[in-house]
Protein backbone atom coordinates (compact mmCIF):
# COMPACT_ATOMS: atom_id res chain seq x y z
CA UNK A 1 0.00 0.00 0.00
CA UNK A 2 2.85 2.23 1.19
CA UNK A 3 4.62 1.37 -2.17
CA UNK A 4 1.56 2.29 -4.32
CA UNK A 5 1.18 5.78 -2.81
CA UNK A 6 4.86 6.30 -3.28
CA UNK A 7 4.65 5.29 -6.69
CA UNK A 8 1.63 7.52 -7.62
CA UNK A 9 3.01 10.29 -6.14
CA UNK A 10 6.20 10.36 -8.04
CA UNK A 11 4.03 9.87 -11.22
CA UNK A 12 1.85 12.96 -10.06
CA UNK A 13 5.27 14.92 -9.14
CA UNK A 14 6.17 13.47 -13.35
CA UNK A 15 3.13 14.90 -14.62
CA UNK A 16 3.28 17.99 -13.25
CA UNK A 17 7.15 18.60 -14.14
CA UNK A 18 6.19 17.39 -17.73
CA UNK A 19 3.34 19.71 -18.00
CA UNK A 20 5.17 22.51 -16.70
CA UNK A 21 8.08 21.97 -18.84
CA UNK A 22 6.12 21.77 -22.33
CA UNK A 23 4.13 24.78 -21.39
CA UNK A 24 7.64 25.99 -21.00
CA UNK A 25 8.20 25.70 -24.27
CA UNK A 26 5.30 26.66 -25.79
CA UNK A 27 4.59 30.00 -24.60
CA UNK A 28 8.08 31.21 -25.57
CA UNK A 29 7.71 32.40 -28.95
CA UNK A 30 4.86 34.12 -27.57
CA UNK A 31 6.56 36.13 -24.74
CA UNK A 32 9.59 36.91 -26.90
CA UNK A 33 7.43 38.25 -29.33
CA UNK A 34 5.47 40.26 -26.91
CA UNK A 35 8.21 41.83 -24.84
CA UNK A 36 10.44 42.46 -28.20
CA UNK A 37 7.38 44.58 -29.41
CA UNK A 38 5.43 45.58 -26.40
CA UNK A 39 5.85 49.20 -27.06
CA UNK A 40 3.06 48.57 -29.93
CA UNK A 41 1.45 44.92 -28.56
CA UNK A 42 -1.09 45.24 -25.92
CA UNK A 43 -1.06 42.20 -23.23
CA UNK A 44 -4.86 40.79 -25.14
CA UNK A 45 -3.33 40.45 -27.96
CA UNK A 46 -1.30 37.51 -26.98
CA UNK A 47 -3.72 35.89 -24.98
CA UNK A 48 -5.41 33.75 -27.80
CA UNK A 49 -2.34 32.83 -29.12
CA UNK A 50 -0.92 31.77 -25.57
CA UNK A 51 -4.27 29.52 -25.19
CA UNK A 52 -3.69 28.27 -28.85
CA UNK A 53 0.03 27.40 -28.47
CA UNK A 54 -0.44 25.50 -24.76
CA UNK A 55 -3.67 24.14 -25.97
CA UNK A 56 -2.25 22.16 -28.61
CA UNK A 57 1.04 21.79 -26.63
CA UNK A 58 -1.41 19.51 -24.08
CA UNK A 59 -3.00 17.39 -26.94
CA UNK A 60 0.19 16.71 -28.55
CA UNK A 61 1.66 15.79 -25.09
CA UNK A 62 -1.29 13.09 -24.46
CA UNK A 63 -1.12 11.95 -27.58
CA UNK A 64 2.48 11.05 -27.19
CA UNK A 65 1.60 9.43 -23.59
CA UNK A 66 -1.15 7.46 -25.12
CA UNK A 67 1.23 6.48 -27.69
CA UNK A 68 4.43 5.63 -25.09
CA UNK A 69 2.51 5.16 -21.43
CA UNK A 70 5.35 7.01 -20.56
CA UNK A 71 5.81 10.70 -19.74
CA UNK A 72 9.45 11.64 -19.89
CA UNK A 73 9.11 10.25 -23.62
CA UNK A 74 6.07 12.00 -24.33
CA UNK A 75 7.44 15.29 -22.94
CA UNK A 76 10.12 14.72 -25.06
CA UNK A 77 8.37 14.73 -28.52
CA UNK A 78 5.73 16.95 -27.91
CA UNK A 79 8.52 19.55 -26.94
CA UNK A 80 10.76 18.87 -30.05
CA UNK A 81 7.15 18.78 -32.65
CA UNK A 82 6.77 22.33 -30.45
CA UNK A 83 9.93 23.48 -31.00
CA UNK A 84 10.32 22.50 -34.60
CA UNK A 85 6.86 23.92 -35.46
CA UNK A 86 7.79 27.47 -33.99
CA UNK A 87 11.57 27.69 -35.58
CA UNK A 88 10.47 26.09 -39.11
CA UNK A 89 11.17 29.21 -40.77
CA UNK A 90 14.46 30.69 -39.34
CA UNK A 91 15.61 27.00 -40.17
CA UNK A 92 14.19 27.05 -43.76
CA UNK A 93 15.69 30.28 -44.61
CA UNK A 94 19.25 29.48 -42.95
CA UNK A 95 18.75 26.03 -45.59
CA UNK A 96 17.71 28.21 -48.53
CA UNK A 97 20.56 30.44 -48.18
CA UNK A 98 22.71 27.69 -48.50
CA UNK A 99 20.58 25.25 -51.08
CA UNK A 100 18.97 28.37 -53.47
CA UNK A 101 16.88 25.49 -55.01
CA UNK A 102 15.18 23.78 -51.81
CA UNK A 103 11.14 23.72 -51.75
CA UNK A 104 9.14 23.98 -48.90
CA UNK A 105 7.80 20.88 -49.71
CA UNK A 106 10.96 19.26 -49.65
CA UNK A 107 12.09 20.49 -46.22
CA UNK A 108 9.14 19.41 -44.47
CA UNK A 109 9.24 16.09 -46.41
CA UNK A 110 12.50 16.20 -44.39
CA UNK A 111 11.74 17.52 -41.51
CA UNK A 112 9.10 15.36 -40.98
CA UNK A 113 10.58 11.99 -42.05
CA UNK A 114 12.78 12.90 -39.20
CA UNK A 115 10.57 13.50 -36.54
CA UNK A 116 8.94 9.71 -37.37
CA UNK A 117 12.09 8.32 -37.00
CA UNK A 118 12.61 9.90 -33.96
CA UNK A 119 9.17 8.50 -32.67
CA UNK A 120 9.42 5.29 -33.79
CA UNK A 121 13.04 5.06 -31.80
CA UNK A 122 11.48 5.55 -29.02
CA UNK A 123 8.49 3.62 -29.46
CA UNK A 124 10.80 0.56 -29.84
CA UNK A 125 13.24 1.36 -26.84
CA UNK A 126 11.43 0.32 -23.75
CA UNK A 127 14.04 1.24 -21.19
CA UNK A 128 13.99 5.29 -19.87
CA UNK A 129 16.74 7.09 -21.15
CA UNK A 130 18.55 9.04 -18.83
CA UNK A 131 19.81 11.53 -21.46
CA UNK A 132 16.24 12.13 -22.40
CA UNK A 133 14.70 13.18 -19.15
CA UNK A 134 17.67 15.65 -18.67
CA UNK A 135 17.80 17.35 -22.07
CA UNK A 136 13.94 17.59 -21.86
CA UNK A 137 14.68 19.33 -18.29
CA UNK A 138 17.38 21.34 -20.06
CA UNK A 139 15.07 22.67 -22.88
CA UNK A 140 12.16 23.32 -20.65
CA UNK A 141 13.89 25.03 -17.95
CA UNK A 142 15.99 27.22 -20.29
CA UNK A 143 12.55 28.71 -22.15
CA UNK A 144 11.10 29.12 -18.81
CA UNK A 145 14.27 31.04 -17.76
CA UNK A 146 14.45 32.97 -21.50
CA UNK A 147 10.74 33.69 -20.78
CA UNK A 148 10.99 35.49 -17.43
CA UNK A 149 14.39 37.06 -18.65
CA UNK A 150 12.77 38.96 -21.50
CA UNK A 151 9.38 39.93 -19.26
CA UNK A 152 12.14 41.69 -16.76
CA UNK A 153 13.60 43.27 -19.85
CA UNK A 154 10.35 44.27 -21.13
CA UNK A 155 8.99 45.30 -17.79
CA UNK A 156 9.72 49.40 -17.78
CA UNK A 157 8.05 49.25 -21.62
CA UNK A 158 5.26 47.50 -20.24
CA UNK A 159 4.10 49.50 -17.29
CA UNK A 160 4.77 53.09 -18.85
CA UNK A 161 2.43 51.65 -21.35
CA UNK A 162 0.03 50.54 -19.14
CA UNK A 163 0.56 53.44 -16.23
CA UNK A 164 -1.83 56.19 -16.06
CA UNK A 165 -1.51 58.89 -18.18
CA UNK A 166 -1.12 62.17 -16.79
CA UNK A 167 -4.03 64.53 -18.40
CA UNK A 168 -2.80 67.36 -20.38
CA UNK A 169 -4.00 70.50 -18.10
CA UNK A 170 -6.27 72.34 -20.44
CA UNK A 171 -7.38 76.36 -20.19
CA UNK A 172 -10.67 75.77 -18.30
CA UNK A 173 -13.84 76.16 -21.37
CA UNK A 174 -17.18 75.65 -21.09
CA UNK A 175 -18.74 73.48 -23.67
CA UNK A 176 -19.88 76.07 -26.13
CA UNK A 177 -23.13 75.14 -28.10
CA UNK A 178 -23.64 76.10 -31.99
CA UNK A 179 -20.32 75.14 -33.05
CA UNK A 180 -19.55 73.75 -36.59
CA UNK A 181 -18.63 70.20 -37.64
CA UNK A 182 -14.98 70.08 -38.02
CA UNK A 183 -13.24 67.82 -40.42
CA UNK A 184 -9.93 66.67 -40.34
CA UNK A 185 -8.84 64.77 -43.06
CA UNK A 186 -5.22 62.94 -43.52
CA UNK A 187 -4.40 61.78 -46.57
CA UNK A 188 -1.37 59.88 -46.19
CA UNK A 189 1.72 60.16 -48.74
CA UNK A 190 -0.25 62.34 -50.74
CA UNK A 191 2.09 64.66 -52.74
CA UNK A 192 2.27 67.81 -53.13
CA UNK A 193 1.21 69.85 -56.11
CA UNK A 194 4.75 70.78 -56.66
CA UNK A 195 6.45 67.34 -56.05
CA UNK A 196 4.12 65.49 -58.30
CA UNK A 197 5.06 67.56 -60.91
CA UNK A 198 8.50 67.15 -60.36
CA UNK A 199 9.13 63.48 -59.81
CA UNK A 200 5.64 62.04 -61.54
CA UNK A 201 5.48 64.39 -64.55
CA UNK A 202 1.30 65.21 -63.23
CA UNK A 203 0.13 68.34 -63.50
CA UNK A 204 -2.65 68.69 -60.18
CA UNK A 205 -3.47 71.90 -60.86
CA UNK A 206 -7.37 70.96 -61.55
CA UNK A 207 -7.80 69.96 -58.08
CA UNK A 208 -5.66 73.58 -56.57
CA UNK A 209 -8.00 75.17 -58.35
CA UNK A 210 -11.30 73.09 -57.47
CA UNK A 211 -9.96 73.72 -53.64
CA UNK A 212 -9.39 77.45 -54.61
CA UNK A 213 -13.25 77.64 -55.96
CA UNK A 214 -14.36 75.81 -52.68
CA UNK A 215 -13.11 78.66 -50.79
CA UNK A 216 -9.90 76.84 -49.43
CA UNK A 217 -7.47 78.64 -48.62
CA UNK A 218 -3.72 77.17 -49.36
CA UNK A 219 -0.44 76.78 -48.96
CA UNK A 220 1.88 75.75 -52.03
CA UNK A 221 5.49 75.69 -49.27
CA UNK A 222 3.89 73.66 -46.39
CA UNK A 223 6.50 70.79 -45.32
CA UNK A 224 6.22 68.55 -43.09
CA UNK A 225 9.67 67.84 -40.79
CA UNK A 226 10.02 64.75 -39.46
CA UNK A 227 9.40 62.01 -42.91
CA UNK A 228 7.55 59.26 -40.16
CA UNK A 229 3.81 59.23 -40.13
CA UNK A 230 4.12 58.33 -36.06
CA UNK A 231 6.14 61.48 -35.32
CA UNK A 232 3.86 63.89 -37.42
CA UNK A 233 0.57 62.28 -36.16
CA UNK A 234 2.07 62.84 -32.65
CA UNK A 235 3.01 66.02 -33.02
CA UNK A 236 -0.57 67.12 -34.66
CA UNK A 237 -2.71 65.55 -32.26
CA UNK A 238 -0.51 67.00 -29.35
CA UNK A 239 -0.67 70.61 -30.48
CA UNK A 240 3.16 70.89 -30.13
CA UNK A 241 6.09 69.81 -32.22
CA UNK A 242 6.71 67.56 -28.88
CA UNK A 243 8.69 64.48 -30.53
CA UNK A 244 12.13 64.32 -31.72
CA UNK A 245 14.45 61.48 -34.10
CA UNK A 246 15.25 60.06 -30.53
CA UNK A 247 12.49 59.81 -28.83
CA UNK A 248 11.49 55.94 -28.38
CA UNK A 249 8.04 55.02 -29.77
CA UNK A 250 7.00 53.87 -26.20
CA UNK A 251 6.87 57.29 -25.56
CA UNK A 252 5.52 58.65 -28.48
CA UNK A 253 2.63 56.55 -28.38
CA UNK A 254 1.86 57.23 -24.35
CA UNK A 255 1.46 60.92 -25.67
CA UNK A 256 -0.86 59.55 -28.59
CA UNK A 257 -3.11 58.05 -26.27
CA UNK A 258 -3.99 60.66 -24.31
CA UNK A 259 -3.73 63.29 -27.13
CA UNK A 260 -4.16 67.40 -26.33
CA UNK A 261 -6.53 67.54 -29.98
CA UNK A 262 -9.22 65.74 -28.90
CA UNK A 263 -9.12 66.70 -24.93
CA UNK A 264 -9.16 70.80 -26.13
CA UNK A 265 -11.93 69.81 -28.48
CA UNK A 266 -14.20 68.01 -26.02
CA UNK A 267 -14.09 70.51 -23.19
CA UNK A 268 -15.60 72.68 -26.20
CA UNK A 269 -18.41 70.85 -26.28
CA UNK A 270 -17.47 68.53 -29.18
CA UNK A 271 -17.99 64.44 -29.95
CA UNK A 272 -15.04 62.72 -32.04
CA UNK A 273 -15.79 60.86 -34.61
CA UNK A 274 -12.57 58.61 -36.06
CA UNK A 275 -12.00 56.99 -39.05
CA UNK A 276 -8.93 55.43 -38.66
CA UNK A 277 -7.52 53.29 -41.03
CA UNK A 278 -4.42 53.12 -38.83
CA UNK A 279 -6.55 50.70 -35.94
CA UNK A 280 -5.49 53.20 -33.53
CA UNK A 281 -2.20 52.91 -33.75
CA UNK A 282 -0.82 56.19 -34.70
CA UNK A 283 -4.13 57.77 -32.51
CA UNK A 284 -4.48 55.92 -29.29
CA UNK A 285 -8.14 56.72 -30.20
CA UNK A 286 -9.92 54.79 -28.30
CA UNK A 287 -8.35 56.29 -24.73
CA UNK A 288 -10.26 59.38 -25.49
CA UNK A 289 -13.32 58.16 -25.67
CA UNK A 290 -14.08 58.71 -29.42
CA UNK A 291 -16.87 57.19 -31.45
CA UNK A 292 -15.02 54.84 -33.54
CA UNK A 293 -17.17 54.97 -37.40
CA UNK A 294 -16.47 52.09 -38.99
CA UNK A 295 -14.57 50.50 -40.85
CA UNK A 296 -12.25 49.91 -37.87
CA UNK A 297 -8.88 49.12 -39.84
CA UNK A 298 -7.01 45.56 -40.64
CA UNK A 299 -3.42 45.33 -39.17
CA UNK A 300 -0.91 44.97 -41.65
CA UNK A 301 0.47 41.32 -42.55
CA UNK A 302 3.58 42.43 -40.67
CA UNK A 303 1.39 42.88 -37.33
CA UNK A 304 1.96 40.75 -34.41
CA UNK A 305 -0.44 37.43 -35.51
CA UNK A 306 1.91 37.41 -39.18
CA UNK A 307 4.83 38.00 -37.00
CA UNK A 308 4.32 34.99 -35.19
CA UNK A 309 3.20 32.44 -37.75
CA UNK A 310 5.48 33.72 -40.25
CA UNK A 311 8.73 31.71 -38.73
CA UNK A 312 6.31 28.68 -38.04
CA UNK A 313 5.27 25.59 -39.98
CA UNK A 314 2.57 27.61 -40.75
CA UNK A 315 4.67 29.80 -43.30
CA UNK A 316 4.87 27.70 -46.35
CA UNK A 317 0.88 27.10 -46.69
CA UNK A 318 -0.34 30.58 -45.08
CA UNK A 319 1.98 33.60 -46.21
CA UNK A 320 0.75 34.21 -49.78
CA UNK A 321 -2.99 33.67 -48.69
CA UNK A 322 -2.09 36.03 -45.64
CA UNK A 323 -0.52 38.79 -47.73
CA UNK A 324 -2.70 38.57 -50.39
CA UNK A 325 -5.74 39.00 -48.11
CA UNK A 326 -5.04 42.01 -46.42
CA UNK A 327 -4.29 43.64 -49.87
CA UNK A 328 -7.90 42.70 -51.11
CA UNK A 329 -9.14 43.91 -47.14
CA UNK A 330 -7.06 47.16 -47.55
CA UNK A 331 -9.18 47.98 -51.05
CA UNK A 332 -12.40 47.35 -49.08
CA UNK A 333 -11.11 49.57 -46.01
CA UNK A 334 -10.07 52.62 -48.21
CA UNK A 335 -13.29 52.58 -49.99
CA UNK A 336 -15.67 52.18 -46.95
CA UNK A 337 -13.63 54.70 -44.96
CA UNK A 338 -14.31 57.28 -48.30
CA UNK A 339 -18.03 56.11 -48.07
CA UNK A 340 -18.31 57.09 -44.51
CA UNK A 341 -16.96 60.07 -44.32
CA UNK A 342 -19.45 61.03 -46.74
CA UNK A 343 -21.78 59.67 -45.07
CA UNK A 344 -20.98 62.05 -41.95
CA UNK A 345 -21.32 65.30 -44.22
CA UNK A 346 -24.98 64.00 -44.44
CA UNK A 347 -25.77 63.29 -41.38
CA UNK A 348 -27.79 65.62 -38.95
CA UNK A 349 -25.58 65.41 -35.96
CA UNK A 350 -24.11 68.58 -34.57
CA UNK A 351 -20.70 69.83 -33.14
CA UNK A 352 -18.39 66.81 -33.88
CA UNK A 353 -15.16 66.46 -35.01
CA UNK A 354 -14.56 64.10 -37.91
CA UNK A 355 -10.58 62.49 -37.48
CA UNK A 356 -10.29 60.63 -40.86
CA UNK A 357 -6.89 59.03 -41.41
CA UNK A 358 -7.16 57.54 -44.64
CA UNK A 359 -4.20 55.30 -45.48
CA UNK A 360 -3.84 56.33 -49.42
CA UNK A 361 -2.47 56.86 -51.67
CA UNK A 362 0.38 55.28 -49.29
CA UNK A 363 1.66 51.82 -50.31
CA UNK A 364 0.02 49.21 -51.05
CA UNK A 365 -0.83 50.28 -54.18
CA UNK A 366 -4.37 48.49 -55.19
CA UNK A 367 -6.36 51.06 -57.16
CA UNK A 368 -5.88 52.49 -60.41
CA UNK A 369 -7.03 56.27 -61.17
CA UNK A 370 -10.75 55.00 -62.18
CA UNK A 371 -11.11 52.74 -58.43
CA UNK A 372 -10.54 49.60 -59.90
CA UNK A 373 -8.14 47.00 -57.92
CA UNK A 374 -4.96 46.20 -59.98
CA UNK A 375 -2.51 43.03 -59.57
CA UNK A 376 -1.51 42.64 -56.29
CA UNK A 377 1.74 41.62 -57.25
CA UNK A 378 2.47 45.61 -58.07
CA UNK A 379 1.42 46.36 -54.50
CA UNK A 380 4.57 47.60 -53.36
CA UNK A 381 6.46 48.22 -56.89
CA UNK A 382 7.59 52.03 -56.15
CA UNK A 383 9.95 51.68 -59.58
CA UNK A 384 6.79 51.54 -61.60
CA UNK A 385 5.68 55.27 -60.85
CA UNK A 386 2.29 54.67 -62.89
CA UNK A 387 0.94 52.60 -59.76
CA UNK A 388 1.38 55.20 -56.63
CA UNK A 389 -0.10 57.60 -59.81
CA UNK A 390 -2.37 55.63 -60.32
CA UNK A 391 -4.13 55.59 -56.96
CA UNK A 392 -2.87 59.56 -55.71
CA UNK A 393 -5.39 60.62 -58.85
CA UNK A 394 -8.27 58.11 -57.49
CA UNK A 395 -7.30 59.33 -54.34
CA UNK A 396 -7.77 62.85 -55.18
CA UNK A 397 -11.50 61.74 -57.57
CA UNK A 398 -12.66 60.65 -53.79
CA UNK A 399 -11.56 63.59 -52.20
CA UNK A 400 -13.31 65.82 -54.74
CA UNK A 401 -16.50 64.02 -54.18
CA UNK A 402 -16.10 64.53 -50.45
CA UNK A 403 -15.49 67.70 -50.38
CA UNK A 404 -18.55 68.47 -52.61
CA UNK A 405 -20.72 66.63 -50.55
CA UNK A 406 -19.59 68.91 -47.58
CA UNK A 407 -19.81 72.03 -48.78
CA UNK A 408 -23.57 70.92 -50.00
CA UNK A 409 -24.76 69.36 -46.55
CA UNK A 410 -23.08 70.88 -43.95
CA UNK A 411 -21.53 74.02 -45.99
CA UNK A 412 -20.75 75.58 -42.29
CA UNK A 413 -18.64 73.35 -41.47
CA UNK A 414 -14.65 73.40 -41.19
CA UNK A 415 -12.50 71.24 -42.94
CA UNK A 416 -8.52 70.61 -42.96
CA UNK A 417 -7.44 69.05 -45.40
CA UNK A 418 -3.72 67.50 -44.89
CA UNK A 419 -1.22 65.31 -45.75
CA UNK A 420 1.92 63.70 -43.34
CA UNK A 421 4.33 63.07 -46.07
CA UNK A 422 4.76 63.06 -49.69
CA UNK A 423 5.76 59.84 -51.59
CA UNK A 424 8.92 58.48 -50.21
CA UNK A 425 9.47 56.10 -53.10
CA UNK A 426 10.57 53.54 -50.55
CA UNK A 427 12.59 56.01 -48.89
CA UNK A 428 14.69 57.13 -51.85
CA UNK A 429 13.55 60.93 -52.00
CA UNK A 430 12.81 61.71 -48.58
CA UNK A 431 13.69 65.35 -48.84
CA UNK A 432 10.95 66.21 -51.96
CA UNK A 433 8.46 64.11 -49.46
CA UNK A 434 8.57 66.97 -46.74
CA UNK A 435 6.50 68.74 -49.10
CA UNK A 436 2.70 67.97 -48.00
CA UNK A 437 -0.77 69.09 -49.14
CA UNK A 438 -2.21 71.79 -46.93
CA UNK A 439 -5.87 73.42 -47.33
CA UNK A 440 -8.41 75.00 -45.24
CA UNK A 441 -12.36 75.43 -45.70
CA UNK A 442 -13.42 77.65 -43.04
CA UNK A 443 -17.34 78.20 -42.90
CA UNK A 444 -17.60 80.13 -46.44
CA UNK A 445 -15.89 82.41 -45.01
CA UNK A 446 -12.01 83.87 -45.76
CA UNK A 447 -9.43 82.21 -44.55
CA UNK A 448 -6.48 83.55 -43.02
CA UNK A 449 -3.33 83.07 -44.82
CA UNK A 450 -1.55 79.66 -44.68
CA UNK A 451 0.92 79.99 -46.49
CA UNK A 452 4.01 79.05 -45.52
CA UNK A 453 2.56 76.89 -42.27
CA UNK A 454 3.41 73.63 -41.42
CA UNK A 455 0.42 70.99 -40.95
CA UNK A 456 0.94 72.02 -37.60
CA UNK A 457 1.05 75.59 -37.32
CA UNK A 458 -1.94 75.50 -39.67
CA UNK A 459 -4.30 73.12 -37.10
CA UNK A 460 -3.74 75.79 -34.61
CA UNK A 461 -4.46 78.82 -36.58
CA UNK A 462 -7.61 76.90 -37.52
CA UNK A 463 -7.99 76.19 -33.77
CA UNK A 464 -7.39 79.74 -32.31
CA UNK A 465 -10.36 81.17 -35.32
CA UNK A 466 -12.60 78.83 -34.04
CA UNK A 467 -12.24 78.62 -29.92
CA UNK A 468 -10.34 82.12 -29.83
CA UNK A 469 -7.95 79.73 -28.16
CA UNK A 470 -4.70 81.42 -27.79
CA UNK A 471 -1.50 78.87 -29.59
CA UNK A 472 1.08 80.88 -30.90
CA UNK A 473 3.20 79.57 -34.04
CA UNK A 474 5.57 77.06 -32.67
CA UNK A 475 9.35 76.79 -34.21
CA UNK A 476 10.05 73.18 -36.12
Amino acid sequence: MLRRKKKLRKNLKTIIISLFLNISVAIYPIIFAYTKNAHEVYIEQIIYPLIISVGVTLILFLGFYLLYMDFVKASFVSILSILIFWTYGFIFSLIESIVPTIRHWHFIFIILLILFHVIIGLKKSEKENASIRKLTYVLGLTFLLLSVFNIAIAMPTITTKYSKAKEYETESAVAVSNLPNVYFIILDEYSSFEMIKKVYNYDNSEFKEFLIDKGFAFSDTSESFFPQTSMVVTNLINLDNIVTMEMPEVERFKLRENAKLFNVLRSYGYTTHAIDTFYQRFTGIEKVNADIVEPRSYQRPDDFYHMLTENTLIRPFAFYSISKSYDEKYYDIILTAFKKLKEESQNNNKQKFIYAHILSPHEPFVFNENGSIVGLEKEYNWDDKSLYLGQYKYVTKRIIDIINSITQYDSDSVIILQSDHGARLASRDLENSKQILNAVYYRGQKMDSIDGLSGLNTLRLVLNKLLSTNFEIVEE
